[in-house]
C-alpha cells in the first residue's frame, strides 16, 4: 500500500469503513395504502370468465382495460363473493367460448345483462355470446356470426374489428361507475 493510500485509510476509522456501504443503503419507504381511496378511484369492468372461453378475446380485452386504466372484475358462475349488482362498475363484457354455457353460466349472464342494462351501463358481447346477450336485453334480430356488439343507451352497435372493441372499452372508461 502506498503512503497516500495508507494516509487516506487512516483518516477513516475502521468501524466507519466497515459500515460505509450500509450507510449508503436506506430502507425503502412505502406509503401506507388507503383502501377506501384506492377502491373509489379504480374503475372496474365486469368480465365473465366461463368454461372454454376464447383466450384471444380475453387477452385483447385485458390489453384494452390496461390501456385505459381499468380493472377487471371477474364474474364466475356460482361465486359466493360480491356480484356485479353489489359493486360499482362502468361496463360489462362477455367473451365468446368454445363450449356452450352451462345452465349456471347462462343464468348468470342473462341476469347480469338485465341488471347492467337497467343501470344504463354499456355491455359488450363477443362472438358466440352475442345471441345470448341480445336475448337477455330483449333485442330482436340477428347479427352475423363472429361479430361483437355493444349495447348502450338503448341501441345496438356492431363491433367488427379489434379497434371497435377498443373504442367500446374507451367509452366504458369515460362512463361513470354505477
Amino acid at each position: 500500500m502506498s503512503t497516500a493510500q495508507r494516509a487516506d485509510a487512516e483518516q477513516i476509522p475502521l468501524s466507519a469503513r466497515r459500515h460505509a456501504v450500509s450507510a449508503l443503503v436506506r430502507a425503502p419507504s412505502i406509503p401506507p395504502r388507503r383502501k377506501d381511496s384506492l377502491m373509489s378511484e379504480t374503475k372496474r369492468v365486469a368480465v365473465v370468465l366461463r368454461r372454454g372461453m376464447k383466450q384471444s378475446e380475453f387477452r385483447h380485452v385485458e390489453e384494452e382495460l390496461d390501456l385505459h386504466n381499468l380493472t377487471c372484475l371477474p364474474v364466475l358462475a356460482g361465486q359466493r363473493r360480491m356480484t356485479v349488482s353489489d359493486t360499482p362498475v362502468c361496463g360489462f363484457i362477455v367473451t365468446g367460448g368454445d363450449m356452450d354455457p352451462s345452465h349456471a353460466e347462462r343464468d348468470l349472464i342473462l341476469s347480469t345483462v338485465r341488471e347492467t342494462m337497467d343501470r344504463e351501463i354499456p355491455v359488450v358481447a363477443m362472438s358466440d355470446a352475442v345471441p345470448l346477450v341480445l336475448e337477455a336485453a330483449g333485442v330482436r334480430g340477428a347479427v352475423a356470426g363472429g361479430r361483437s356488439v355493444m349495447l348502450h343507451q338503448g341501441g345496438v352497435r356492431v363491433l367488427e374489428t379489434h379497434r371497435g372493441i377498443g373504442e367500446a372499452v374507451k367509452l366504458m372508461a369515460k362512463a361513470p361507475s354505477r
